[in-house]
């Protein structure tokens, strides 16, 4: 186990990573402070909120360190909280959906055991995310926002002439 030192005055405390993940936890994704600072960010605050997240969700499924009842809090704080789930579907959608499907994810892989209540809630707030996405994205395929279109040669070549005419234009009126 990893462990922690700080330094409190002259008194040093010994912190299991357990204990140091937990604590990193509440003074970020659960302190309401960085929650309403994140929020000014706009589209940033939400994503770097997202990949908080992403790496709670790294660790859990390589230690499973972090408690049960912290990660009903995340999920209630963040997906089942009817206002924070606006603004980061207003923000950023994906991010938004990625951190539900993050956090259902842990469920359905055995590495977090949700409260009854909060998993009935993450699922309904899951599926209000993915109804708030359809039709906001041109998806083609079963994953949102997964799609992978191959470009070749020949389309790149067009997107060069199409360039090449604009700047043609471009050039000719600043001549003018």
């Amino acid at each position: 186990h990893y462990q922690c030192v700080q330094e409190n005055g002259k008194e040093i405390k010994v912190l299991s990573l357990k204990e140091s993940i937990e604590k990193d936890i509440s003074a970020t994704l659960l302190n309401p402070l960085l929650r309403e600072n994140r929020k000014k960010d706009g589209r940033d605050g939400i994503s770097d909120i997202m990949s908080l997240i992403q790496n709670i969700f790294i660790a859990q499924c390589c230690c499973q360190l972090i408690d049960d009842h912290i990660l009903d809090e995340l999920a209630d704080t963040y997906i089942n909280d009817d206002e924070i789930r606006e603004w980061m579907l207003l923000e950023n959608n994906f991010a938004a959906e990625e951190s539900a499907r993050r956090l259902l994810e842990l469920y359905s892989r055995k590495k977090w055991l949700p409260s009854p209540n909060v998993l009935s809630r993450l699922q309904k707030s899951y599926l209000m995310i993915e109804g708030e996405m359809e039709g906001t994205t041109n998806s083609i395929g079963e994953i949102q926002g997964g799609t992978v279109e191959p470009v070749n040669h020949q389309r790149v070549e067009s997107w060069r002439k199409k360039l090449s005419d604009v700047e043609k234009i471009i050039s000719e009126m600043t001549m003018q």
